[in-house]
């Protein structure tokens, strides 16, 4: 997979958290300052490689999911399968800001 998509992946992750200032205002960022946040880019961010930045996505999106992908990303988790999570919360995400014409790059 390339950087252009993981990118897309995990902006669209962010996208359904709320975007920046949730992301900010979650604390995942530490004491970050202004001026540092400001110059965030997508590589920053870590959904599809942090337990700690993945599973408040599988909080908020597993509500969006089908009961055969629940039981899937419960194996995921289970396993900690990391990158198998990511790649269904991402999708899930992407068919989100889809559905409510939300851009994201």
């Amino acid at each position: 997979m390339t950087q252009e998509e993981i990118n897309k992946r995990n902006n669209a992750i962010l996208a359904v958290m709320g975007g920046p200032k949730a992301l900010k205002e979650s604390g995942l960022l530490g004491n970050m300052m202004d001026e540092e946040f400001s110059l965030m880019g997508p590589e920053d961010l870590q959904y599809n490689t942090s337990w700690d930045w993945l599973i408040p996505a599988w909080s908020k999106i597993r509500h969006a999911l089908t009961p055969g992908m629940i039981i899937s990303a419960i194996g995921f988790i289970d396993e900690a399968e990391l990158e198998k999570l990511w790649k269904l919360l991402s999708q899930v995400a992407m068919i989100w800001c889809k559905d409510y014409n939300i851009k994201y790059k």
